[in-house]
């Protein structure tokens, strides 16, 4: 990796600068680097998806289901047969009109059309069908999955999250590294806007929940649109990693830019800047408190 080079503007030469940080050793050790991979253990497994691949396509699965599963074998390398959605043809080579009625089915199959390839005439033909079905039945759909399905219709999953959200996350990064180059002591709250993107604890929390059965679409969309109990635990993870960091980013010769600029703002010392981070973050607790009293659109388990 080439150091990164910093002109400076007093006296337009370019100085190279490299951030060092002194980390302890890891806890992992070096475990991870020489594990060997078991070329076994991979066979067993490819064998198992097979036989889930069989499965789906042999099994009576209702439309969400079958959809669901092509699409998660797609966006995973698998090119699982779009034969699989044959049964839901009649006999005219038409979407069935049962299915017509099935918002959810008709949402995951309008997901997995966005994973088709060349020659995959069904799903051309069901990504028209289906977002054509969605845009007049979105209106008359219930608040969770009527926001979904128009989320769904600007931006499909496919297409989406990982791109548009890396995009906020780089433009936050750019302005951080402006600010760092400057030399420039951002107003505090200009600060946490930044900060509270490129802590990135937004993306791990959503993350962390893949895979868990009891977390339904409408929760992720409702933690996508980072509600009050989210947002404090941002600013939770935000002011304490600040805390921790502080003399370290000193010792590289870097601004400690959330600390500094609130001592700067409110005239304090940075032994009464802490305090009052650490104020700021039990207050963000006692909001995560107070939202997990009145649970609406999201399971105990979450907000835990």
């Amino acid at each position: 990796m080439e150091p990164a080079v910093v002109e400076n503007v007093n006296n337009s030469q370019k100085e190279i600068v490299r951030p060092v940080a002194n980390f302890s050793p890891s806890l992992w050790g070096e475990q991870f680097i020489n594990f060997a991979f078991d070329t076994e253990l991979a066979k067993k497994y490819a064998k198992e998806i097979e036989g889930l691949k069989n499965q789906v396509r042999d099994e009576a699965y209702d439309l969400y289901t079958v959809a669901l599963h092509f699409r998660v074998f797609r966006q995973h390398g698998y090119r699982i047969s779009c034969g699989i959605f044959k049964k839901f043809i009649d006999e005219n080579g038409k979407f069935k009109e049962t299915i017509k009625r099935d918002a959810r089915g008709l949402l995951s199959l309008y997901e997995a059309a966005y994973l088709r390839v060349h020659g995959e005439d069904i799903l051309e033909d069901a990504l028209v069908s289906t977002m054509a079905n969605l845009k007049s039945m979105a209106p008359h759909l219930s608040y969770g999955l009527g926001k979904q399905v128009t989320h769904a219709l600007m931006q499909s999953i496919h297409f989406g999250i990982p791109r548009i959200e890396f995009k906020e996350l780089a433009r936050a990064y750019y302005v951080e590294a402006k600010w760092f180059i400057e030399g420039y002591l951002p107003p505090f709250s200009d600060y946490m806007s930044n900060a509270l993107i490129t802590c990135t604890y937004h993306y791990l929390t959503i993350s962390s929940l893949q895979g868990m059965k009891f977390v339904t679409k409408e929760q992720f969309q409702w933690l996508s649109n980072k509600p009050r109990v989210l947002v404090a635990s941002l600013i939770i993870c935000r002011l304490i990693d600040d805390t921790a960091t502080y003399e370290v980013e000193k010792e590289r010769g870097q601004i400690a830019i959330g600390i500094e600029s609130y001592m700067k703002g409110n005239g304090m010392t940075k032994e009464e800047a802490m305090d009052k981070f650490f104020e700021l973050a039990n207050n963000a607790w006692k909001d995560i408190n107070e939202e997990c009293l009145i649970p609406i659109l999201c399971s105990k388990e979450i907000l835990m």
